[in-house]
Order: C-alpha cells, then structure tokens, then sequence
C-alpha cells in the first residue's frame, strides 16, 4: 500500500485571499499539480493531516471543496473522491487541524456525522489501521485527552499493524516557540508504541517536515503547502519549497520520501528513509 500526505494549506476565501501576503491557494495548486504530474505516484489515496482553511468559515470550506473537486459526503474522514484534472478518481482522506472548528468541518466536508466537539476518528484502508487522535481547537499544544487514549488502547487490542495520525506537533521540531507548546504528557502517548503494532506517527501543523523515531517508530512531519517557521525564539515567517510525502507500507516494512516542489519548475525527490 501507498499513500500521499499533504498538510496545513490556510486555504482563505477564493485564490485572491491573501496569508500574511502568501498566496495559499496558489501554492496547494503547485502540490497537487505536481503529484498529478508524476501520475500520483500509483498511490492509493491522499491524506491531509490538518488545517484545510485558515479562519474555519464555511466560505473557505467552498472554495476547499473547489481546490481539490470534491464534494461534501458521507461521515469523517472519508473518503471523498477528488474529481480535480490529474487525480480524478483518487481517495482523500482530511482530518481535522487547530484551525478547523469541529462543527464547520463536519457540516461542510462530511454531512453524515454527528457533531461531537473532539472526533477521535478510525478507518481501515486494506490490512492497514489508521487512528486519528483529536488534540483539539482550542490552542497551539492541543491536549492529549485520556478518552483519546482508551480509543487507541481499543483499536490496538484488535491487532491490526495501525498508523497513528495528529494534527499536533508531538516531539520538538526545531523550531523554539513550537517546541515549547508539545502537548502536555506526550510521553502517555509513547508508551503505546513499545507494543509493536503502531507502524508509524504523522503530524502536521508545525509547517516543516521531521523524520524522527521513537521506541523504533518513524515519527514524521510534512512540511505545509502554506508559509513556514524559521528556527527562531518568536514566530518568523518564512518561504521554503514545497513539500508532500509517499509512504509506502511492504512486507519489508515502512518506506518514506519527501518530494520537493520549488516555486517554480519541476518536483523532484528529496530525503529518503
């Protein structure tokens, strides 16, 4: 199995709006122009892991929906069908980020689903787990919950090799005003991962890409179609080449590489591991 992620596009209200003078809707385009360019690279679907829109109206969630050609359906997280020219057809899969008011998320993408305040979310794709733990909206360290926990402890006992997904920054990034903000008692969420059973952690909303491991568990970040964080002590915006990531899951194990998307010209890969 293999699969695409994409995260943290602050997608506004129509390809004018402007972040901090960064053109959010023009680099998601570069992105997916990319992957599509490179045929998707055989993936068998696409996942966001965060922050679809920036101020989380239901405006942005239009023009969300437009980006990608996808229409609202079913419950969360999907997947939806992107209709968009060169992934016509692919699987997309979005979770929820700070930036995306529960409620607003729900209605816009995934009509069927119950309103809940935290969405601990599930899904299987083949022999393949894959558990969203919900760190919240409410700030920029979200709050690791102990339901959250028992979710996984549940999903585990079951014994499905499972890729664990978050929004949330987990480990230090490099980045001092991110690093600390990590959620308060990440080492809970650690423990689970001497088991053996959790293939993988990915991450978003720090707008860089890390590939760290812990308990022999790849632990990765992709960096943000959005602006990105120089290593500083306060928050600086700064403008690196675009980033997606393709996963692929073997027999042999976990396989990771980073594709770069400069401003201008072609893709190219980058890190692999």
């Amino acid at each position: 199995m293999r699969f695409l992620v994409i995260t943290d596009h602050h997608l506004g209200r129509d390809r004018y709006t402007f972040n901090r003078g960064y053109s959010t809707a023009w680099a998601l385009d570069r992105v997916l122009d990319a992957i599509g360019s490179a045929g998707a690279h055989g993936a068998d679907f696409l996942l966001c892991t965060g922050d679809l829109v920036d101020s989380g109206n239901s405006e942005e969630y239009d023009f969300a929906r437009s980006r990608f050609g996808i229409e609202a359906a079913g419950i969360a997280p999907g997947p939806l069908r992107i209709t968009r020219r060169g992934l016509a057809g692919m699987p997309f899969y979005i979770i929820p980020g700070n930036h995306d008011p529960r409620d607003v998320w729900l209605d816009n993408l995934f009509p069927a689903s119950p309103i809940e305040r935290h969405l601990d979310l599930h899904w299987r794709v083949n022999k393949i787990a894959f558990a969203y733990l919900d760190l919240g909206s409410d700030g920029r360290a979200g709050i690791l919950r102990e339901a959250s926990l028992q979710t996984l402890d549940r999903l585990l006992e079951q014994g499905a090799p499972t890729i664990l997904v978050l929004h949330h920054h987990p480990v230090p990034v490099g980045i001092p005003w991110l690093d600390r903000a990590l959620p308060a008692g990440i080492d809970r969420l650690w423990d689970r991962l001497k088991g053996g059973r959790v293939r993988a952690v990915l991450f978003g909303h720090a707008h860089t890409s890390v590939d760290q491991r812990i308990h022999g568990v790849p632990v990765l970040g992709t960096r943000s179609t959005c602006f990105q964080f120089a290593s500083s002590e306060q928050p600086t915006f700064v403008i690196q080449p675009l980033q997606y990531r393709l996963i692929e899951i073997d027999d042999d194990g976990l396989h990771t590489q980073l594709y770069e998307v400069p401003l201008t010209g072609t893709a190219k890969a980058s890190a692999v591991t």
